[in-house]
């Protein structure tokens, strides 16, 4: 049985419209090693991927220190991809594309072309993976600090 964590990064220092690749703050930090300690626990050591993104490096870097691993870089999902715009031309236009579609944020068809494949081959591998997995995946609730079921409902 093949099975894909995947773990969204920590938070970051700043906000997609304050900076272009923020880092982690100090609970991105923390939340990072509570994660990887919460996998530690939980796993045998995987290889690792991650984005090239400083936030998604950040975020990998405890679990493969734990791990004695180095995080693969995946430049194929490192961010949308937008035009050459000052931080806050790059923020309204973050935010207008969030509102639309990929064709409002006008990317190019190439690079549009790559995240497409990336985004199929990974949907691929869910798809073939998840009927066999689902209550495998857990989640961890920044509320409570806990982790459940992805099949669990939230803690109130």
């Amino acid at each position: 049985m093949n099975t894909l964590y995947l773990v969204r990064h920590a938070k970051t220092r700043a906000t997609w419209g304050e900076a272009t690749d923020p880092g982690l703050d100090a609970t991105g930090v923390s939340q990072a090693e509570r994660t990887a300690d919460e996998l530690q626990r939980r796993l045998a050591p995987l290889a690792l991927y991650t984005s090239p993104l400083r936030r998604c490096v950040e975020t990998a870097q405890p679990l493969a220190s734990l791990w004695q691993t180095p995080a693969q870089l995946l430049p194929q999902v490192a961010e949308v991809p937008s035009p050459p715009l000052s931080t806050a031309e790059r923020a309204q236009w973050l935010a207008a594309g969030m509102q639309g579609t990929w064709r409002s944020c006008k990317p190019t068809r190439r690079r549009l072309a790559e995240l497409f494949k990336v985004a199929r081959d990974i949907a691929a591998y869910v798809a073939h993976s998840a009927e066999r997995c689902r209550d495998l995946f857990a989640l961890h609730c920044d509320q409570c600090g806990g982790w459940r079921s992805a099949r669990s409902r939230p803690c109130d």
